[in-house]
Parts: C-alpha cells; structure tokens; sequence
C-alpha cells in the first residue's frame, strides 16, 4: 500500500474520519478541478459533486460521481418522471443517482425480489432503463425479466467478466450470454472498447424502434 494508502487507513476510524473526510475533499477538488464534498455519515462516505450525491462503504473504493455518470448512463439519462429499475441496488448509491434525475415525478423501484413480479405488483406500463449490477447473476435476472422486456426502452448492465479474468471462477464470464439473449429480444446493443476492464464489461441495450 502506498503512503497515502496508509494514511488513509490509519483515519479511517472513529475520531479521524472528519480529517480524512477534509482531506480527500480538498484532493478531489484540486484533481477535478470543481468542489467536491466527502464526508463520513451514518456508516458510509457521501460523495457531493456538481449535484450528484453517491455514498461508498469505503473511501478507496468509491467511484467518483462524474465516473458512474460516465458508466452507468452511457447509453440513456433518466429525464424526470422516468421509471427506473435499479437491479443490484448495493448501499443505494445508484438510487441516490436516479432519484436526482427522475425527480419527484419519476419512480426507482429497488425491492429485492423477481423482477417480473415487482413490475406486475407495482402496475408498471413502462420501463425506461433498467440498470443491473448482480455480480454475475444475470442470466437468473435476465429470465426473470422475460415478461417485462417488452415494456424495457433502455438497459445497462454490469458483467463480471473482467473478475474471470482476473483469476475469478468462470462462472462470471456473462456478457456473451447477456449480448445474445437480448439481441435475440429487440435491443439494439453497445459495448465500450476503452476504460477500465470493468467499464468494457458493461452492456448497454436500448429497444429497437
């Protein structure tokens, strides 16, 4: 670990955290080059930069505001009275994201159940994006979506394959599955060539006209 590294982990605690929250503020701010706010709250590190606000268990590995904007909104923005489905909610922090954009009109479902289900219990006529983060169990979801792919305009969806790769079990190599499956369904589809490992894993799906 580099000597920030340590630094950063020696603060990370109870009684350091206010420090370390100013100086990773001060850090991002001069790096970005625009004001950016960490601070630690109620057992996670929130993250305030140019309206986006996003929590992260760990200050290490939080992903920057503008960086998940880039990833996760690569192939559609949700504009305000949208219908989100957010597939792998984590610590909620894409929640955060989407509920900014779709505003007090819109809807982001995040229950932990079958997707198909929630949409039929929820009475949702529309779809406009469902993003998916489920750590290689997508083909599960993707099934569990067969119902309701009609009703989806745009997807974006994280594959796990760069984890196989990294030494990972095979079982996380899903993008060629998710590709096939649904072209096969009607979207037209984009991957990334540039990035991160991670960020050329991710699938982007938008519904054919």
């Amino acid at each position: 670990m580099s000597r920030l590294g340590d630094a950063a982990a020696r603060l990370d605690r109870p009684g350091g955290r206010t420090v370390l929250g100013v100086l990773a503020s001060l850090w991002l701010t001069t790096k970005l080059r625009r004001p950016t706010l960490v601070r630690w709250r109620e057992g996670a590190w929130i993250y305030r930069c140019r309206g986006a606000t996003l929590p992260h268990p760990s200050i290490g590995a939080a992903v920057h505001p503008d960086e998940a904007r880039d990833v996760l909104l690569y192939g559609y923005t949700p504009q305000p009275g949208d219908v989100v489905l957010d597939v792998g909610a984590g610590i909620g922090d894409t929640t955060l994201l989407f509920s900014e954009l779709v505003g007090p009109t819109g809807r982001v479902v995040v229950r932990a159940r079958r997707p198909d289900d929630v949409v039929r219990e929820l009475g949702l006529e529309g779809i406009d994006l469902v993003k998916m983060n489920i750590e290689g169990a997508e083909r599960v979801a993707l099934r569990g979506l067969e119902e309701t792919l009609p009703r989806i305009r745009h997807l974006c969806i994280s594959c796990h394959d760069f984890v196989a790769d990294r030494g990972g079990p095979d079982e996380l190599r899903t993008q060629a599955f998710v590709v096939e499956f649904l072209a096969a369904h009607g979207f037209e589809l984009t991957t990334r060539d540039e990035g991160a490992d991670w960020v050329q894993s991710y699938v982007y799906g938008t519904r054919r006209p």
